[in-house]
């Protein structure tokens, strides 16, 4: 995984903005932590427009419009102060949030399309799908490419990042012990920027990343055969061969891959068994240190 990108939603985290650069490059924030500070910088730094960036679920719930600017309506003042703004950005941002509690026209811009990448790093973060976004200019008022915007970044000490260190990054969130009838795991949760809420998991036994030959596996979820027992398929007979081979080895890992259906859970009355994402696969292996794939089952 990228160090860059891990050090990126620790900031969004943190309230801290992040640098995303491009041909337009772009300042980040997480809105539900936006803070007068930082819209101050946005305004001496950027273009000075902000704007919302959500999902469309978000958006719809709060009748809002692409680009039809919106103030909250418990603003201190006219609504373009850095305080003022900074509020707002908390007021769209919070689940609570009802479209009474907009004014319109406003000084933050809702949007659908742009910055889609800043809103899923604030998934990877834990937060509120809901990113504060502004267009960042360079010392002539262009839009600033990935050059200068990693100057701005180092000038600023802010993260930086680029299309490069998204793809094919996995982010480790969370690890727990795993005691189950098969043998005793490791779990370790990750997820990628491309489908930050799509949690992937390995199961760790032992120390494959210290072993010469761990045993690793890859198994494609299926719902039907894992959940319910269906018996079109022998998912759940081969996964559970599976952990039963690993708990045996000295060191080895299940990468236990899940794709959309699993998440829709469509398709019971057929096997939803599919070809493993080997990249991704590949990707969870290097994060826990091991290199070495091995597919589980025809």
């Amino acid at each position: 995984m990228s160090e860059r990108l891990l050090r990126a939603v620790d900031a969004l985290s943190s309230g801290r903005p992040i640098v995303l650069g491009g041909q337009e490059s772009i300042l980040v924030a997480a809105a539900q932590l936006a803070s007068p500070a930082w819209i101050a910088h946005v305004v001496r730094h950027t273009s000075g427009i902000l704007r919302f960036a959500a999902d469309a679920a978000l958006l719809d719930r709060l009748e809002l419009a692409d680009g039809l600017g919106v103030d909250a309506a418990t603003r201190a003042g006219s609504g373009v102060s850095a305080t003022d703004r900074a509020w707002t950005l908390r007021v769209l941002a919070d689940r609570a949030s009802r479209p009474s509690d907009l004014v319109r026209p406003g000084h933050v811009f809702p949007v659908r399309a742009t910055a889609a990448t800043g809103v899923r790093l604030t998934r990877l973060a834990g937060l509120r799908p809901a990113a504060a976004v502004a267009e960042l200019l360079d010392d002539d008022g262009a839009p600033a490419g990935t050059v200068e915007a990693c100057r701005f970044a180092d000038r600023h000490d802010l993260e930086f990042l680029t299309a490069d260190d998204l793809r094919g990054a996995v982010l480790r969130l969370a690890d727990a012990r795993l005691p189950t009838r098969h043998g005793d795991f490791r779990a370790a949760a990750f997820a990628t920027p491309e489908h930050p809420d799509r949690h992937q998991l390995a199961l760790v036994h032992g120390d494959p990343a210290a072993a010469v030959e761990p045993l690793v596996r890859v198994h494609a979820a299926c719902p039907a055969g894992e959940r319910f027992g269906s018996l079109v398929c022998d998912c759940a007979v081969r996964l559970g061969e599976a952990m039963r081979e690993i708990a045996a080895a000295r060191a080895g890992v299940l990468v236990y891959l899940r794709g959309a259906e699993d998440e829709l859970v469509t398709g019971l009355d057929r096997c939803a068994r599919r070809e493993p994402d080997e990249s991704l696969a590949a990707a969870i292996l290097d994060a826990l240190g091991v290199g070495r794939t091995v597919r589980s089952g025809p």
